[in-house]
Parts: C-alpha cells; sequence; structure tokens
C-alpha cells in the first residue's frame, strides 16, 4: 500500500487509488489520514470531517512553500482530471497554510475548493 499512511486499512479505497495515481505526478507526504472522533477534535477538525471516514488526507511536498504547493497542486489536477476521477467523483480540496486537505467524495456530493487565508 502507499507509505505514509497511518491508518490505510481505514482508508477508502477510491482515495488510495487516487494518492497512487497522484503520487506518479510527484512526490508528497501524508501527514493526516483517517482520525477518531477524539484525534479530530484535538486537532481542530470540522465535526463531520471526512477525515473519520477514511475518504481524506492531508498533504504536504517535503519543502513546504508557495513553490512547493503550486507543485502539489497541479499533480492533483493533473491526476483528478486525466484520471477521470472527476466523472466518477466529487472532491473536496482546501488550500492552508501549511498543507492542502484532499477528500474524495461519494456520490451524490458537490466538489468543493477553498483556500484559507
Amino acid at each position: 500500500v502507499l507509505s505514509g499512511l497511518s491508518y490505510p486499512e481505514r482508508c477508502d479505497d477510491d482515495l488510495i487509488q487516487f494518492l497512487i495515481d497522484l503520487r506518479a505526478e510527484c512526490d508528497f507526504e501524508v501527514t493526516s489520514d483517517w482520525r477518531n472522533p477524539w484525534d479530530n477534535k484535538r486537532v481542530g477538525g470540522a465535526q463531520r470531517s471526512w477525515h473519520m471516514e477514511g475518504r481524506a488526507v492531508d498533504l504536504v511536498r517535503p519543502l513546504w512553500n508557495a513553490n512547493e504547493a503550486f507543485i502539489l497542486m497541479h499533480g492533483i489536477w493533473s491526476t483528478w482530471f486525466n484520471g477521470e476521477w472527476d466523472i466518477r467523483r466529487a472532491m473536496e480540496l482546501a488550500v492552508a497554510r501549511d498543507h492542502i486537505h484532499v477528500a474524495i467524495l461519494p456520490k451524490g456530493h458537490d466538489s468543493k475548493f477553498v483556500v484559507e487565508g
């Protein structure tokens, strides 16, 4: 399985496949994947965080700065659109100061893009 995941057995299969596909586009580190409700609350996660369902990860590049964030964003978009992921699932993408949050959502949800200040 993909290195860097703390709980691969709790992660959604589509999320893992997306990460494998993304790894072919660019290098990244997973800083957070599945969380239990207590850890989610401790780190300030959303009350209904996709992390608790194993559908979300937080990612960084080895040397985190604006250029590295752009490289990771480019890899995410390339993987999403070239791999026809956009047809099968919706994505939640949030760009934060210190990471990029990616969630592969279940059918019936709309994609969401957020840039945090």
